[in-house]
């Protein structure tokens, strides 16, 4: 009996640590799933991550399905899925910034016509000479502004530069006009003309040429590119190149005479006469250097208003050669400007006449002229383009005593000034602002033309 009361005892003793033990393993439980990672904290104090590594690994195998009872009130939580698979951040590519777009290069190029000094022109800049110094700043004031605001800007010089005074027909004009050029900011000056042997002329048919080498002297001093005036032959296939922004450009010039006047047989000098034969060798010398081809090109008939078939067909050959622009002067009249397709489809554009910058003369339609400016464009592993392609007219005025020698933009003229022009008064011709609007409307292609306020 005894016994059997000890061995009760020891049953029911038994009985109360199985249910403690089970009591504290389902707290356990509970308070592993109520925090996903790190340490524990339950009433039966610390669980280990090796416990939780544990208790992952248990409930992949045998999940509990059915939920325990609990007096207490809980919020109900989720374990996240468990997975054998390492799990890393998904893999991507390493950022970087994209590449900046490359932005086209632009150059801007003016070009002025004939800058055809005659004596009163001098005698005007001597009256407003300060301590002795003569300049031409006067006559170019009014356009100054606009003249420097190219990357490049041309003028073709009519006149020989080799200090003297003198006019038609054998023109020769002094040193200072060069300073002139070159504080107005030209780059390029052409002395590719008719004019180009009268200096040194002998007064019968030859000329010794002294003067092209004392002009083109005087403007290399000055800091200009002379183009048009060579010492030799070697001289004339060295091209003249112009680099603006990497992006070469040259410059080529022809005339169609020298008013029958030719060099002596025993002279080095080369002028670049507009023949096929100079042409081709020129133009095809500058493709091999230069990313760009401008050509000065002095043709026409003098003080007409039409082309000659001579200008039609070297303006064609110059566009199948690949020639860019073409810069056209010596008709002392504006003429039409173009675009002109060439053989391998390329265009070119040809501005056939920009008349007269400067020139004291009779006739009411050579008191025109006008200014030329383009862009070359240059985008990236592409051909540079012309683009962008403007006409800005000018006047050029002086008076009935061959003073007030100014110019002006066309629009800036009035019907008094054109009254008293020197055309008017001593030449006995009329004119009004109009007719020389109608001129220009009626010669250019009203996309070309521009008010100087397009610029500003």
């Amino acid at each position: 009996m005894r016994k059997q009361k000890r061995f009760d005892m020891m049953l029911l003793t038994v009985s109360v640590i199985i249910a403690v033990m089970a009591v504290i393993a389902v707290s356990v439980r509970y308070a592993s799933k109520g925090s996903p990672g790190g340490d524990i904290y339950t009433e039966a104090g610390v669980i280990t991550d090796t416990v939780i590594t544990t208790e992952l690994l248990v409930a992949t195998e045998a999940p509990v399905t059915e939920p325990v009872e609990t007096d207490e009130v809980t919020e109900h939580v989720t374990d996240p899925p468990v997975t054998t698979e390492l799990v890393t951040e998904p893999a991507t590519e390493p950022v970087t910034e994209a590449p900046e777009a490359s932005e086209d290069k632009i150059i801007s190029v003016l070009a002025c016509g004939d800058n055809l000094l005659y004596r009163p022109n001098t005698f005007e800049a001597d009256e407003l000479s300060i301590d002795g110094k003569r300049s031409y700043m006067f006559t170019y004031e009014s356009i100054a502004e606009f003249l420097g605001s190219a990357d490049i800007s041309f003028i073709n010089q009519e006149t020989l530069l080799c200090g003297g005074n003198s006019g038609y027909p054998l023109f020769n004009s002094p040193f200072e006009v060069a300073d002139t050029l070159s504080e107005l900011g030209f780059d390029v000056a052409n002395i590719a003309t008719n004019h180009m042997l009268d200096v040194g002329y002998d007064g019968a048919l030859n000329s010794t040429g002294e003067g092209i080498e004392i002009s083109r002297s005087t403007l290399e001093n000055a800091g200009l590119t002379v183009i048009g005036g060579y010492l030799n032959e070697d001289d004339f296939n060295n091209v003249r190149i112009l680099e603006r922004d990497g992006v070469r450009i040259a410059f080529l010039a022809f005339t169609e005479s020298t008013n029958t006047i030719t060099l002596y047989d025993n002279s080095e000098i080369y002028i670049p006469y507009l023949t096929e034969e100079n042409v081709i060798a020129a133009v095809s010398a500058a493709r091999k250097v230069a990313d760009v081809i401008i050509v000065s090109a002095h043709w026409g008939v003098d003080s007409s208003s039409r082309l000659s078939d001579s200008q039609l067909y070297f303006a064609k050959l110059f566009a199948d050669l690949g020639v860019d622009a073409v810069i056209g002067h010596h008709s002392h009249i504006v003429h039409p400007i173009e675009w002109i397709e060439g053989k391998d489809g390329n265009r070119m554009l040809c501005a056939y006449s920009l008349g007269n910058l400067i020139g004291i003369m009779e006739y009411p339609l050579t008191v025109l002229g006008g200014i030329l400016t383009f862009d070359i464009r240059v985008a990236d592993g592409e051909k540079p383009v012309v683009e962008n392609v403007g006409f800005v007219p000018t006047v050029y005025n002086y008076d009935k005593h061959y003073r007030n020698n100014k110019i002006y933009f066309l629009e800036d003229y009035t019907d008094e000034m054109a009254a008293e022009h020197g055309v008017c008064k001593v030449y006995d011709h009329e004119f009004t602002v109009d007719d020389l609007t109608d001129h220009i409307k009626n010669t250019v292609n009203e996309v070309f033309i521009r008010s100087i306020n397009d610029y500003r």
